[in-house]
């Protein structure tokens, strides 16, 4: 390896992506990577994300909602669907959607 290459290297050792999600579906395709250089916030990040990426403390935020701001960049990636099995007797089965808050404190089992 030359020198130049080495210092790329070194860089790339060095550098830790802070990657935080509004959702648990990117939380759990990330935990799959297992790459050294990337920190994964395990709590879901529910607000002030332009703070937490304009003051550095996240590298990346994956949300499920554009963030509009000129000095931050915004990428679309893709959409995600979530199915729940419930039991016929519980009462969040008679809504046609949930929502996460409606879900909040509930048990849920994911691969």
């Amino acid at each position: 390896m030359d020198f130049i290459e080495k210092v790329k290297q070194f860089e790339k050792d060095q550098t830790t992506l802070i990657i935080g999600v509004n959702a648990p579906g990117p939380l759990l395709v990330l935990r799959s990577l297992k790459d050294k250089n990337i920190q994964i916030e395990n709590t879901l990040i529910e607000n002030n994300f332009k703070n937490l990426l304009a003051e550095h403390q996240m590298t990346c935020l994956l949300v499920n909602f554009p963030i509009e701001d000129r000095d931050l960049t915004s990428t679309y990636l893709g959409t995600e669907s979530m199915s729940i099995n419930l039991p016929a007797e519980n009462e969040l089965g008679k809504n046609k959607e949930l929502s996460f808050k409606m879900l909040k404190g509930k048990t849920i089992l994911s691969p």
